[in-house]
């Protein structure tokens, strides 16, 4: 079986973005290390909006400068380290900006592509990819949406196949969810670790011109939630998010947690990282050929950068772990 560790390299789009060392530089750095350590490459999908806000206002702000330089750096540490560089695009960035002390997000009819005319969008993915492209000096061929809000497909496809992106990461097995902003539902795709598609991500097309490599999906009880919330609250120093910003806050989710067990994505993130082996265990004796984990370096904890490295060691002659570069 094929092991893909993802990560969404971002900042928080909540009421505080974090700091670009915390969210990004310094986790990163510690996942560097862990490759190295192990001999494995992750997969990074780079938010490319950020990076086009940051050039665009370090010509009115110096510090977005120093912020710009080093991404940029870090990027090509990455590519260096045999790391595989992909585009993630958040479009709500079209409509944000600096305002000499903070990111300013207008989340709500700009998180999703599809909020934006087809003109537009074919201008972002063109303007995004050629912004990732110009710092790592190679071409990106995988995309992921952000927030997983790709549907409908249709409305990008002609876009992505002009840039070349032939291979999507945005579809998480029986992943279905509904916020103000956004929202997804992947209940009818195929429960597969790949397969190509064509217009509709939950359709499976033998011929068709994309590759689709799901996040896997994995059942989570509500005890899980309620260790994950103790844990937290009693080890905060090993349990806090090394990023010092927040999410987009979701109504009633801790509870809906609490209350119900859900379908959620297998990650390396946080206490998540505690299900890898006993997942990656289970969906191998169910056939399945590949198996993509998401996660973020700026939601990354004390814990699950620990957990993480003693599940490569402990599995990394059991599985082949790649990156999204070694895919046709």
């Amino acid at each position: 079986m094929n092991v893909f560790i993802t990560f969404d390299y971002e900042l928080f789009f909540g009421s505080d973005s974090g700091s670009i060392e915390k969210c990004m530089i310094l986790p990163t750095n510690r996942l560097i290390e862990m490759s190295i350590k192990q001999n494995v490459n992750f997969t990074y999908f780079v938010d490319a909006g950020y990076l086009v806000k940051l050039k665009l206002f370090s010509k009115q702000f110096p510090v977005l400068e120093k912020d710009y330089s080093l991404v940029s750096k870090q990027l090509k540490s990455l590519v260096e380290n045999g790391d595989s560089i992909q585009l993630h695009i958040h479009p709500h960035w079209e409509r944000s900006f600096y305002d000499g002390d903070k990111w300013v997000f207008e989340i709500d009819g700009n998180y999703a592509l599809s909020d934006f005319e087809s003109e537009e969008v074919s201008i972002i993915i063109k303007k995004y990819k050629e912004a990732l492209e110009s710092i790592i000096s190679k071409p990106v061929t995988s995309y992921r949406a952000g927030g997983l809000a790709v549907q409908p497909f249709s409305n990008i496809k002609q876009d992505l196949l002009k840039s070349n992106i032939v291979i999507d990461s945005s579809v998480q097995n029986f992943g279905y969810k509904s916020t103000n902003s956004y929202a997804f539902d992947f209940r009818e795709a195929p429960n597969k670790g790949s397969y190509r598609f064509e217009s509709d991500v939950c359709k499976e097309e033998g011929e068709g011109s994309f590759l689709e490599m799901p996040i896997a999906g994995w059942k989570y009880s509500r005890f899980f939630y309620l260790k994950l919330y103790l844990l937290g609250f009693l080890f905060p120093s090993k349990h806090k998010f090394i990023g010092d910003g927040n999410y987009v806050p979701t109504p009633n989710e801790k509870k809906i947690k609490l209350l119900y067990s859900r379908f959620d994505n297998i990650s390396c993130d946080g206490f998540y990282c505690s299900k890898l082996i006993k997942a990656f265990k289970s969906f191998k004796k169910t056939g399945r050929t590949d198996t993509v984990v998401l996660g973020h370096p700026k939601s990354q904890t004390l814990f699950s950068l620990k957990q993480l490295d003693k599940t490569i060691f402990y599995t990394k002659e059991k599985y082949n772990y790649s990156t999204f570069d070694d895919l046709k």
